[in-house]
């Protein structure tokens, strides 16, 4: 559909009525006032705020959680860990993008179900599959299940032997779904269940992900999520660990004159100022030192910022898209993970897609460590055929 011109502030005065925009949805007029727009942006601005406060509320006590091996739930797919996760403002696009941000979910991808898996050092894997139920387009369902097992770990005695091995996994189950407010605003809502268990320990533990998207319009959008809220159903022993609440914004930009889309994600928000890094080569011990730098506000908060930041892009080519180069890079996990002192890749993540007839296959690279590495591989296809798409499972 095309739609009409908006019509800018110098002429509202020539108008008749308060309309300023029309534009055509679905064979349907809707009307775009001028306290439409106030209402849409400062939804977004207020939806901030609420899970601004909601996450400070809950992890006020909580400080620098270590998670590097977040990549683990492997539900993502291979393209959003190829972005890092900073693909959180999409709408309309690959549904395996409910993993990142629930309100992503596109009830008319051209595919429906994905199949992921993840490959890391010392036999640990991870295999996913994730199905689209869409229905209509008012209540899509995205359904996944998750299986991370971590091979065989060595068993001790108190004494130090080894004594056998005992094995260790995640099981994961996770239903998501979106609501559709307007032409431009989207709300979603996913819910996941893990089943941990070491050995003969289990524990079980419920978490909800929250989101929103704005869609400025169709080159550039906005998100936020709100992730890990939940509880420790069945702790491992007696004491109850709290969850990695992570409240994240998210921009989306694409270019107009080349193929390329920009992702720009800032992460543990709720965590600002929080985020210390010790480095363990400091000690006077270490035969590796760094020279001392004397502190200032400005690179104080240049490094607090770089924290939080994680950087994505990706290439499409062909008309319509059947090639995808993609990179991203997380700071934060780069000093999570790296060796100070010595420039590494940790952080660093490369990939690319091919979309052949009714199938897409994406792998991505991922550094880890500075001797290892993570392979990422997804398939996506249409289980029906093309006259059934609308009606998904």
């Amino acid at each position: 559909m095309q739609r009409l011109p908006i019509i800018g502030p110098n002429s509202i005065n020539d108008l008749s009525e308060k309309e300023i925009a029309f534009y055509i949805k679905d064979l349907n007029w809707t009307v775009l006032t001028p306290g439409t727009v106030f209402f849409m942006w400062y939804r977004m601005i207020g939806l901030i705020g609420f899970f601004g406060l909601l996450s400070w509320n809950i992890v006020s006590a909580q400080h620098n959680p270590f998670d590097g091996f977040t990549a683990l739930r492997s539900g993502a797919g291979a393209r959003s860990i190829g972005l890092s996760e900073s693909n959180g403002a999409e709408v309309n696009r690959d549904f395996s993008v409910w993993t990142v941000n629930p309100a992503g979910i596109a009830p008319g991808s051209w595919s429906n179900v994905a199949l992921h898996s993840s490959f890391f050092v010392d036999g640990i894997r991870s295999v996913a599959l994730t199905g689209l139920v869409s229905r209509d387009s008012v209540w899509p369902i995205a359904v996944g299940l998750t299986r991370t097992s971590f091979g065989e770990n060595i068993r001790y005695d108190v004494e130090g032997n080894r004594i056998g091995t005992f094995q260790a996994a995640v099981t994961e189950l996770g239903i998501g779904t979106r609501r559709r407010l307007g032409d431009r605003f989207f709300l979603g809502a996913s819910m996941y269940y893990d089943w941990r268990t070491i050995d003969f320990y289990n524990s079980h533990v419920l978490q909800f992900h929250m989101g929103a998207v704005f869609q400025a319009d169709q080159r550039s959008s906005y998100g936020i999520t709100l992730k890990n809220l939940g509880y420790e159903l069945i702790p491992f022993d007696i004491e109850r660990h709290g969850l990695p609440l992570d409240l994240s914004v998210y921009w989306r930009k694409e270019l107009n004159y080349l193929p390329f889309t920009l992702h720009l994600q800032m992460q543990k928000l709720n965590l600002w100022n929080k985020l210390t890094y010790q480095n363990p080569f400091q000690n006077t011990n270490q035969n590796i030192s760094e020279p001392d730098v004397e502190p200032s506000r400005m690179n104080e908060f240049v490094s607090e910022v770089l924290r939080h930041m994680v950087v994505g892009g990706e290439f499409a080519f062909g008309a319509p898209e059947k090639v995808w180069l993609r990179f991203s890079y997380d700071h934060w996990r780069n000093l999570q993970l790296g060796i100070p002192g010595i420039r590494s890749l940790e952080g660093v993540a490369l990939g690319f897609g091919v979309k052949i007839k009714l199938f897409r296959i994406d792998y991505t690279w991922q550094k880890l460590y500075f001797d290892s590495g993570s392979h990422q591989v997804s398939l996506a296809f249409r289980l029906f055929e093309k006259d059934r798409r609308q009606r998904g499972f």
